[in-house]
């Protein structure tokens, strides 16, 4: 049944355009359920997984993949679901089942990797970070670590993390690419986030020592009982700002678009990632990123009613994508408005709200005039918001986006959003009409 299921989403898409990308997977997938078994790849496989960091890695290394002339075909926009992916796919393929690319770049995470991996093995594995402590709705390090140790063959080269302990000891025996940062100014030796299980040592499981954190357990570890040290990067994040998008690989300058550590870091990981792949060094790879803006659905910045307002990707139920927002918007000095939107995951097992918990809310505390809490998980957002020490007249409640114009405009100062993908697009789009009204 592949013919059929190519052309019903070949057609679904020419009928639909960009609105189909659902329905082109979903129905592919119903008429031939063994797709991606089916396909056949022309090019190279380049698979990023990891934690967090997936898709704005994906999104990085294809925009460069592209702008050196090259034919790619990628689940960046996928959001790890399988039904994108199968979209992605399905509209790159042939009737007769070829993708024809010269690279595959593909997001893979527990919910697409065993269809993933029947697409062939990867000629290069990215691994972002593995976190051991995550939200129910994020990608678990035990899935990712039997993700990687069936995805890999002797062939393949591996991209690492150096300063995350459990992705630079994956396995030692085959070729391996590190990258990493060097010590700056802000960084100490202990981190200020709540979650941090990865910091135990993965080959004798003791705890680790740092001589400087980046962010979580990510940072310059040893091991005193083992001996276990973070590996020497090739690829070195030398400098950058916390103040202005500006950073440097391997002393090479690179365009930035966010002035966070995190971005930072991916942007270190694509280069990696680009330079083994094509062969070619840091100051080149630079002039691929020319041009590049994270996709809207990562980071937008908008003027409303006169305010700024900046947007940024946190995922419901992933501790650590939320303490990144958290961070960036904390870190600005100056008078703000955090919007938190939490919605429940849709899968009823995975209504466990724990994890705001492992959220480092406290961040905010005295860094925030004002806080909204919205969504499904409005309640539970602001208990955790006075349990982090917020005072509770900072707290506001909304239940739909329809209250929120007239809510925020009681507010003042820049506004940060913090949503996942769909609902921050919808919260801008509601507030932009408002806006034109």
């Amino acid at each position: 049944m592949l013919r059929p299921a190519l052309l019903t989403g070949k057609l679904l898409r020419l009928l639909r355009g960009k609105k189909s990308g659902r329905a082109v997977g979903a129905a592919a997938l119903v008429l031939c359920p063994n797709l991606y078994s089916r396909l056949s790849v022309e090019g190279k496989i380049l698979v990023i997984t990891g934690s967090d960091g997936k898709s704005s890695v994906c999104a990085l290394v294809t925009h460069m993949l592209r702008a050196a002339g090259h034919r790619v075909v990628t689940n960046c926009e996928a959001d790890g679901r399988s039904v994108g992916t199968a979209a992605a796919l399905v509209s790159a393929a042939t009737l007769k089942g070829k993708i024809p690319c010269d690279y595959l770049v593909l997001e893979a995470d527990g919910r697409t990797s065993d269809a993933l991996l029947s697409l062939g093995k990867p000629d290069f594995l990215l691994v972002t970070d593995l976190f051991a402590h995550h939200g129910p709705t994020s990608s678990r390090r035990a899935a990712l670590l039997s993700l990687i140790d069936r995805a890999v063959d002797g062939h393949t080269r591996l991209i690492l993390n150096a300063m995350e302990p459990a992705a630079a000891d994956l396995r030692p025996e085959l070729g391996r690419t590190f990258f990493g940062a060097s010590p700056a100014e802000g960084l100490s030796a202990e981190g200020h986030n709540l979650v941090s299980a990865g910091s135990l040592c993965p080959r004798c499981g003791r705890a680790l020592s740092y001589r400087f954190v980046f962010h979580h357990h990510i940072g310059d570890y040893h091991c005193a009982h083992c001996g276990a040290v973070t590996p020497r990067a090739d690829y070195l994040l030398t400098s950058f700002s916390a103040s202005a998008p500006e950073c440097a690989v391997n002393g090479i300058p690179f365009p930035a678009e966010l002035a966070a550590p995190y971005h930072y870091l991916n942007i270190t990981a694509a280069t990696a990632l680009i330079c083994e792949t094509l062969g070619i060094t840091p100051g080149e790879a630079a002039g691929l990123c020319a041009g590049y803006r994270l996709p809207a659905a990562f980071y937008t910045e908008c003027a409303l009613k006169g305010r700024r307002a900046v947007s940024l990707l946190c995922r419901t139920g992933n501790p650590i994508s939320l303490d990144r927002g958290l961070e960036y918007a904390a870190g600005r000095a100056e008078t703000k408005t955090v919007l938190l939107w939490v919605d429940r995951p849709r899968h009823p097992a995975e209504e466990d709200v724990s994890w705001l918990y492992d959220t480092t809310f406290e961040l905010l505390r005295g860094r925030a005039e004002c806080v909204v809490c919205a969504g499904d998980c409005r309640l539970d957002v602001a208990a955790r918001l006075v349990y982090a020490g917020l005072p509770r007249e900072s707290i506001l409640l909304c239940g739909q986006e329809g209250e929120l114009a007239p809510l925020l405009s009681t507010t003042r100062g820049t506004l940060y959003i913090l949503a996942d993908r769909e609902r921050a697009g919808r919260i801008l789009r509601a507030l932009q009409k408002g806006d034109r009204a």
